[in-house]
């Protein structure tokens, strides 16, 4: 018989956020990734066994975000409420343990940064399914820019642009690459979800979906095989549909 609860005895309420992210490892669905202020936590065996969280990182404070690809196996790219908006990533993950260290995507500091006393929360990080060096980093904050990319995620030391364009000044929840053209992402924002046909740096051009409603978006998914997409809102319901197979 399944579990219908998958508890953590290694955390307390206080080490994870009221909406804690967490992803299945799509390389071994067998496996769950945790957010925490205690590093990235992996459950192993997921359907059989509660008790088998481990932790899989070292600490880098409150994590916020987790973004896997089955593009490269094993790895988990993970953002942070931090005043930095640096981005990290996991290799590895299905074995690393308490003294693996994070990989740091933001070694220019290309990525936004607040005040000591301010905090930036990374709300998404989205990797292009097809290409796991194509990384999209969103923010949740008024008065940042709130979305950056890079595509050499890869790299020793990335570069990252910021690409929120003419986006309105609104909290950015989630990000989608298109599973068929690396220039069409998606936004889930506070005014409903946005989208480009051509990312274009800092002039990126930003379009609403005006099928969708003017609501609080937090969460965009789709299925590779058809491009069904479900997105998920804040009170206005879970909503569905087909994404055009070339993007434009």
């Amino acid at each position: 018989e399944l579990p219908d609860t998958l508890n953590n005895d290694n955390l307390e309420n206080s080490n994870l956020r009221f909406i804690n992210a967490i992803e299945m490892d799509p390389t071994d669905p067998d496996i769950l990734y945790q957010a925490s202020n205690r590093g990235v936590q992996r459950l192993e065996l997921a359907s059989d066994d509660s008790a088998r969280w481990v932790k899989g990182s070292k600490n880098v404070g409150t994590i916020s975000a987790l973004g896997v690809t089955d593009e490269r196996p094993h790895t988990v790219y993970l953002g942070r409420i931090s005043s930095s908006g640096a981005v990290f990533r996991l290799d590895s993950s299905h074995v690393s343990d308490d003294l693996t260290d994070l990989v740091d995507l933001d070694p220019n500091n290309d990525l936004p940064s607040v005040s000591f006393f301010q905090t930036l929360t990374a709300t998404c990080v989205a990797v292009d399914p097809s290409d796991a060096a194509h990384v999209v980093v969103t923010y949740g904050n008024f008065g940042v820019r709130s979305v950056y990319e890079t595509r050499n995620a890869l790299d020793a030391a990335p570069s990252w642009q910021e690409i929120e364009g003419d986006l309105p000044d609104i909290p950015v929840n989630w990000a989608l690459v298109h599973p068929n053209n690396p220039d069409v992402i998606y936004l889930a924002t506070d005014m409903g979800i946005f989208y480009t046909n051509k990312v274009n740096g800092s002039s990126t051009e930003w379009l609403p979906c005006t099928k969708f409603p003017f609501t609080r978006t937090d969460m965009i998914r789709v299925r590779e095989a058809d491009l069904r997409v479900v997105v998920g809102t804040h009170g206005r319901g879970i909503w569905q549909g087909t994404l055009n197979a070339s993007g434009t």
